[in-house]
């Protein structure tokens, strides 16, 4: 009776050290889950609005002239280029892909929704691809460039971070602490926005900011990194670089 008892009295032991271990590893748990962040609270649309707003005109009416280092990586695969850029905010490009001797390989010039490229293999050709970017993307680089959606985005309320759609087509995710795209998604691209800390002279509201560098990501995988290394705010730019040229028939796609 005395052995039975015994036998009776560890498998007790054993079971209440179980419910012990039981509620150790709940109450770790619930520790933790009280030491996470709480989520994002979503932001009212009117405030993002008026973000979007005022970064658009900070950008209105100052050109920026620069120069980018392009690196492209496709699996092991990776490429350095330099190309020189004239942005005409908030929609006008002139870009150029440099060669070693700084001379231009690739041309691509936006207007306004109208795009044309230009390589010495193929000439001129209209909405036609520029590198690895698609022919998509290109209309909607001069914005993305400057860190802008596009002015028909919809900010869509009770989302967290702020999320702005156009068409349904293409979705930016907005910065609130930084006034600022974080992220773009469109035609099949993802642009990702880094983070930079603004200087003294670029804290003065009549400055517009010093644009954002990108990071790219391809359907197909690939990679883009664009890096500003050199800008001049406000340069007297000839607007007829931002002209598209006239394509003869021949040349047409």
């Amino acid at each position: 009776m005395a052995v039975r008892g015994g036998r009776v009295r560890r498998r007790c032991d054993r079971g209440v050290a179980a419910v012990g271990r039981c509620c150790l590893v709940a109450t770790l748990l619930v520790a933790a889950c009280a030491h996470l962040p709480p989520p994002p609270a979503a932001v009212d649309c009117a405030v993002v609005d008026a973000q979007v707003d005022a970064a658009g005109e900070a950008w209105a009416g100052h050109p920026v002239a620069g120069t980018v280092v392009l690196t492209g990586r496709r699996g092991s695969a990776r490429q350095r280029a330099t190309a020189a850029l004239l942005l005409s905010p908030p929609d006008r490009l002139h870009a150029e892909l440099l060669g070693p001797l700084g001379t231009a390989q690739a041309v691509a010039i936006v207007d306004g929704g109208a795009t044309a490229t230009w390589t010495a293999e193929l000439g001129w050709r209209r909405d036609g691809p520029i590198g690895p970017l698609p022919a998509s993307l290109l209309a909607d680089l001069p914005r993305l460039l400057l860190g802008l959606p596009a002015p028909e985005a919809a900010c869509v309320p009770g989302e967290a971070p702020p999320l702005l759609l156009w068409n349904d087509i293409v979705e930016y995710r907005w910065d609130v602490r930084r006034a600022g795209l974080a992220e773009a998604r469109l035609a099949g691209v993802t642009v990702r926005y880094r983070t930079q800390e603004p200087t003294r002279e670029r804290s003065d509201p009549d400055v517009p900011p010093q644009p954002p560098d990108l990071d790219i990501t391809l359907g197909d995988g690939a990679t883009l990194a664009v890096r500003w290394q050199r800008t001049r705010l406000d340069p007297d730019l000839d607007p007829s670089l931002f002209t598209l040229p006239p394509i003869p028939p021949a040349e047409a796609p």
